[in-house]
C-alpha cells in the first residue's frame, strides 16, 4: 500500500518535462501508471497469501509446543509413577529408576 501511495505521489509531484506534452506521452504516462497500480495489486496478493502461510505455520507450531509439553507431563508422570512403585516395592529408590 505504501507503495502505491508513494508512487502515484512520485508521478503527481514530478515537474513536467514539456509543457505541451502530446497525447503520446500522455497515453504513455497513463500506460505507466496503470502498469504500476498492477504490479502493486500483484505485489499485495503474494504478501496476502504469504501472511495466511505464516498464519498456518504458526498455528501447527503452537499444535506442536501443545503436545511437547503434554509429553513432558505424562513423562513427568510416568517418572514419579516408577518412584512411588519403587519406593512402595523395595522401600528404596533406584537412581536409575528416576533417570
Amino acid at each position: 500500500m505504501t507503495y502505491l501511495i508513494l508512487s502515484v505521489s512520485l508521478l503527481l509531484t514530478m515537474p513536467a518535462w514539456c509543457s505541451e506534452a502530446s497525447t503520446g506521452s500522455q497515453q504513455s504516462e497513463a500506460s505507466q501508471v496503470s502498469h504500476l497500480l498492477e504490479r502493486v495489486e500483484q505485489q499485495q496478493a503474494l504478501m496476502k497469501a504469504q501472511q495466511s502461510r505464516l498464519e498456518e505455520q504458526r498455528r501447527l507450531l503452537n499444535e506442536q509446543q501443545d503436545e511437547i509439553s503434554l509429553m513432558s507431563l505424562q513423562r513427568t508422570v510416568h517418572r514419579r509413577q516408577k518412584n512411588a512403585d519403587c519406593i512402595f516395592a523395595t522401600g528404596v529408590c533406584h537412581r536409575a529408576l528416576l533417570a
